[in-house]
């Protein structure tokens, strides 16, 4: 199962941002076999869906429509694993 971090820590479900912050996200998996392990990131947020073919990702100056579901994936041999998170973007 692949792992989302956002700004280096962690993320189960939810993450909370401030407007017109930058974050950096990263998706890796301690089981990545080899170099064949394909990560990626995919967004269905309020701009519409978002297809990231990388592992890391920054997203700068953010705004309402940021919010929404970001997913990593991992696809290897094996299958395609996959785990979500929210991210919901405060105004002031």
């Amino acid at each position: 199962m692949p792992q989302a971090n956002v700004n280096g820590e962690a993320i189960s479900d939810h993450h909370t941002a401030y407007a017109k912050e930058s974050i950096s996200l990263d998706c890796h998996s301690m089981y990545a076999r080899d170099l064949q392990t394909k990560f990626t990131w995919q967004a269905e947020t309020y701009d519409g869906n978002l297809n990231i073919p990388t592992s890391r990702a920054v997203l700068a100056n953010l705004k309402r429509n940021n919010i929404g579901k970001y997913t990593c994936s991992a696809k290897d041999d094996f299958g395609t694993f996959s785990t979500s998170f929210y991210l919901d973007v405060e105004c002031e």
